[in-house]
């Protein structure tokens, strides 16, 4: 019996352990595509709020008043409302493409890992996991993070 609950203990712990694993690739990934610092999430979709707002507005509006953030990075990203707009609804959808995959390929890995009946199982799906998970930025923008042009960089919307 014993044997039976150290076995089931330890595959336990290779699952979590897996999924651990997973988990820190994918958020490594996903930082390949955002700022990661404190409250930056909250300041992208903010700005795609407003990008959407301007970009809907008919006619396009004369001031910048009623779109605080547009009026901050006009001149540094872009030099006009309309184009910094349309570059932040552009990166919105590349994020979106970019954290769908990796939601995808990190549910099913540590799904997979679940269902292992190995360590050895489990250390493939990891590895098969992490493999797809390190390709996804790759796929998407086709070059490396050191290349990419400022007002294309994910980071910068």
């Amino acid at each position: 019996m014993r044997i039976v609950v150290d076995g089931a203990a330890r595959m336990a712990r290779e699952r979590s352990r897996a999924a651990s694993e997973i988990n820190a690739t994918a958020d490594e990934v996903r930082r390949r595509f955002v700022t990661p610092i404190a409250g930056q999430d909250m300041v992208y979709l903010r700005k795609e709020e407003e990008a959407r707002r301007y970009l809907l507005a008919d006619p396009e509006p004369a001031t910048l008043a009623d779109f605080p953030m547009l009026a901050s990075e006009v001149g540094i990203t872009a030099p006009t409302a309309f184009q910094l707009a349309t570059i932040w609804l552009f990166m919105s959808g590349a994020w979106t493409r970019a954290a769908a995959a990796i939601e995808a390929a990190r549910l099913s890995g540590i799904d997979r890992a679940h269902l292992a009946q190995s360590p050895s199982e489990i250390d493939q799906i990891v590895a098969e996991t992490s493999a797809t998970l390190l390709q996804i930025h790759a796929t998407l923008f086709g070059r490396s993070r050191r290349n990419q042009h400022r007002a294309h960089d994910p980071r910068n919307f």
